[in-house]
């Protein structure tokens, strides 16, 4: 289930971003990134180390297409472990460094960024 709270995380922040004044987008995204990535280190801290080679840790299953079969299946193992705790260790670097850098649209460029957040906690 934290998986999937990891991926939610961003995107909630998101629509936040979207739904306030341009003024508090960037110090929201920097809030929406740091507390994503204190929920990639509680995963981090809920993997068992000593049973690493295992795909399915931390596993869960959503019905997606039931008619079809389909469902969706988050995972981590050792190696995208390390990818999830890199991307949320940069995401506030990168809302940081982004900081002065957009001038208009702040809004609009935030939110997507935070999209982009959790869609690359989905590949990895």
């Amino acid at each position: 289930m934290t998986l999937l709270i990891l991926l939610v995380i961003p995107l909630a922040f998101a629509l936040v971003v979207v739904a306030r004044p341009s003024e508090h987008a960037r110090s929201i995204a920097l809030l929406g990134m740091l507390v994503s990535f204190l929920s990639a280190i509680v995963v981090a801290r809920q993997f068992d180390v000593a049973d690493g080679a295992n795909a399915d840790q931390l596993g869960i299953a959503l019905p997606w297409f039931e008619a079809l079969g389909f469902e969706m299946r988050l995972g981590v193992d050792s190696v995208s472990l390390l990818l999830v705790l890199l991307t949320g260790l940069l995401g506030p670097i990168c809302v940081l460094g982004s900081w002065t850098a957009i001038e208009r649209d702040q809004r609009t460029f935030f939110a997507w960024l935070l999209v982009l957040q959790s869609a690359m906690y989905g590949v990895f």
